[in-house]
C-alpha cells in the first residue's frame, strides 16, 4: 500500500485545456482553472503549444439560474458521460464545475478546495511535468462527494464551446452579441386624464437601448410607440361627449436596476403628442371635432423574461397636459368637459428584444 500510494503521489500532472463559453455576469475562465487546481493535484494548465487533454465548458442563463455543460473526453476505459446540471447561482456552478473536471483527471479529488484559490494557479506552467510530494488523498469514502454548497454542475457540449469574447461587459441581465439592443413590442394600454374614466386602448412601440456595464447602472433606453384609445362618454344636464385620444408617444430611460436575475426596473420620462377627437351625443346638430393634445410624464417600466428573448412588461406612471382642447356648448358656452391636471399612465406589454 505504501509503495502503490508513493507511485500515484509520483504521477506526472495531467496538462488540460479548457473551450468555456459564459455569460458576462458569470465568473471568467481563470476561475474555473482555480477551483480545478484546488481540489487535485494530477492537474495543471497546459502551455500554449503543448498537448493537453481537452475539456469544454458551456454557461447559459436559464428561468431561476443557471445551467452548465462539461463534456469530458474519452479516456482508455471509455467514453465519458456529459455533465449537465442547473443551479441558481453561477459562482457555484462554475465551483461545481471545477470540481467534476477534476474528477474527471483524479477520483480522489477533493470535493471541497484543499487551500484558498492560489492566485498564481492562473498563470500556465511551463511544459515540464510538476512533481507532487503532498500526502495521498484520502480514500476513506466509498465514492466522491459533491462539493458542501449545493452546485448543480454540467458536461460541455460536443463541439468546443465559443471562447468569451475579449472586453466583454459582464453586469448584463441579457447576454447579446454587441453593446446595442432592438426591441419591438405591443400590449394594452390605461390612460387616464383624457375623459371622466380611464380609458382602454391598445399600444405599440419599438425601441434602442445600450447594454449596462458591470459598475454601472447607465444603460439609456429610447422609445419610440403610438397609443389608441377607446372612446369615454361623458353625459351631462346639457347632453353628452365623446372622447378618445390618438398619439405618438417618446420614452426616454436613463438607467437600468437590476432587482433579479430575469428582471429589472427602469425610471422613465414621457412625452405625448397627437389629438383628442370630441363628439356631441343627444344634442341637436351635434358635431364631432379635434384638439391638440401635448402631455409629460413619469414612469417607471418593470421588464421581466418570459423565455429566451421574449419579455413582459409593465409600466405604470402619470402624465399632465401641456396643450389640450377646450369642448363646448355652442348654446351656453358652458364647458362639455375639463382636462384633469394629472392622468394616470399604465401599460401591459408583451417585447421581444434583440
Amino acid at each position: 500500500m505504501l509503495l502503490a500510494g508513493n507511485a500515484t503521489a509520483e504521477e506526472p500532472a495531467t496538462p488540460i485545456r479548457i473551450a468555456y463559453s459564459a455569460p458576462a455576469s458569470c465568473p471568467d475562465v481563470d476561475v474555473l482553472v482555480a477551483h480545478v487546481l484546488a481540489r487535485t493535484a494530477r492537474a495543471r494548465v497546459a502551455a500554449p503549444s503543448e498537448a493537453a487533454r481537452e475539456l469544454a465548458v458551456q454557461v447559459d442563463e436559464r428561468k431561476g439560474g443557471f445551467g452548465g455543460r462539461l463534456l469530458v473526453p474519452a479516456t482508455s476505459e471509455g467514453a465519458a458521460p456529459a455533465r449537465e446540471l442547473t443551479d441558481p447561482s453561477c459562482d457555484e456552478l462554475i465551483e461545481a464545475l471545477g470540481f467534476f473536471i477534476a474528477l474527471s483527471i483524479d477520483p480522489h479529488a477533493s470535493a471541497s478546495p484543499s487551500s484558498p484559490l492560489p492566485a498564481a494557479s492562473l498563470a500556465a506552467p511551463a511544459p515540464e511535468p510538476r512533481l507532487e510530494s503532498s500526502a495521498e488523498p484520502s480514500r476513506t469514502s466509498p465514492g466522491p462527494a459533491l462539493p458542501s454548497r449545493s452546485p448543480t454542475a454540467a458536461a460541455s457540449p460536443s463541439a468546443p464551446a465559443e471562447p468569451r469574447r475579449a472586453g466583454a461587459r459582464s453586469g448584463s441581465w441579457i447576454d447579446r452579441a454587441g453593446p446595442w439592443h432592438f426591441g419591438v413590442g405591443a400590449g394594452a394600454a390605461l390612460v387616464g386624464g383624457v375623459a371622466p374614466n380611464a380609458l382602454l386602448g391598445s399600444r405599440g412601440f419599438v425601441d434602442v437601448s445600450w447594454q449596462r456595464g458591470r459598475d454601472s447602472v447607465f444603460a439609456p433606453l429610447l422609445s419610440l410607440g403610438a397609443v389608441s384609445t377607446a372612446t369615454g362618454i361623458e353625459t351631462t344636464a346639457l347632453g353628452g361627449i365623446a372622447l378618445r385620444l390618438q398619439a405618438l408617444t417618446g420614452t426616454v430611460c436613463p438607467v437600468e436596476l437590476p432587482i433579479a436575475a430575469i428582471a429589472v426596473l427602469r425610471p422613465c420620462s414621457l412625452l405625448e403628442a397627437g389629438r383628442v377627437r370630441g363628439e356631441g351625443l343627444e344634442i341637436q346638430n351635434a358635431r364631432r371635432t379635434e384638439g391638440d393634445w401635448v402631455a409629460l410624464g413619469l414612469s417607471g417600466r418593470l421588464s421581466v423574461r418570459v423565455w429566451s428573448a421574449l419579455f413582459l412588461e409593465l409600466e405604470l406612471g402619470g402624465a399632465a397636459p401641456v396643450v389640450w382642447p377646450r369642448f363646448r356648448y355652442n348654446n351656453t358656452g358652458a364647458t362639455a368637459f375639463d382636462t384633469a391636471a394629472l392622468g394616470v399612465r399604465t401599460s401591459l406589454t408583451l417585447a421581444l428584444r434583440l
